[in-house]
């Protein structure tokens, strides 16, 4: 595991752990070239709290805004059918989640992630032909 600090951020609707951008950058340049892979539209982050998915403590929010936030990571890039990331897991996101009146992670998750790129556009419709192109080949 590797050890990475985040900037703690507070918006109306998200509470947002800013990462050096060089972090970003490194583990969306070693992502394979044939995977098509979009940058994100937002500076890389980890999302602490998405209040249109949790309903936190109002009475806290704004807790730590502006401090820095320590987590860890693998350095290994997962991916599914729209985004790539990487593994997160933090003590500082888990505590201050419990202070806004939140469970340390989200429902259905045992980590947090940091968003490396996604395939969200056309660029993924370029992976489904080569991936079809190839499986064509072989068939032959």
């Amino acid at each position: 595991m590797v050890e990475g600090k985040a900037t703690l951020r507070y918006y109306q609707n998200w509470a947002i752990a800013y990462v050096d951008k060089q972090l970003g950058d490194y583990y969306f340049s070693l992502a394979p070239k044939y995977w098509y892979l979009q940058r994100p539209k937002e500076k890389p982050h980890i999302t602490v709290v998405r209040k249109d998915i949790e309903i936190p403590s109002y009475d806290n929010w704004g807790f730590r805004d502006g401090t820095d936030l320590y987590f860890l990571y693998e350095p290994v890039i997962y991916r599914d059918s729209m985004y790539a990331w990487i593994d997160v897991y933090s003590e500082d996101i888990g505590n201050l989640r419990e202070v806004l009146g939140l469970p340390r992670m989200r429902v259905g998750f045992d980590c947090y992630h940091l968003t490396v790129g996604n395939f969200k556009g056309s660029n993924a419709a370029g992976l489904k032909k080569q991936t079809q192109e190839n499986s064509n080949e072989e068939d032959e």
